[in-house]
């Protein structure tokens, strides 16, 4: 049986968009940890990046738990 190029080509786009949705998931669901928007954008201005009141688009926000603890540990900004 011989499978045209065409039909690869859909095969292997209808895996990498569930490769992506799962990745997401699984991303999603390693993120636990509550973060202050407002202390993410305090340290996006130290590091040069300047977002006004109207950009400031971000109300909820979670980070890994490791993340968190290198952070803690490290004395890093939350």
């Amino acid at each position: 049986m011989r499978v045209s190029r065409e039909s690869q080509a859909r095969h292997q786009a209808e895996q990498d968009s569930n490769y992506d949705m799962n990745s997401s998931d699984i991303m999603r669901a390693r993120c636990t940890v509550p973060r202050d928007p407002t202390v993410l954008y305090q340290g996006m201005l130290k590091a040069g990046l300047q977002y006004g009141p109207s950009f400031r688009l971000l109300s909820q926000v979670w980070v890994p738990e490791a993340f968190d603890r290198e952070q803690r540990e490290g004395g890093g900004a939350s």
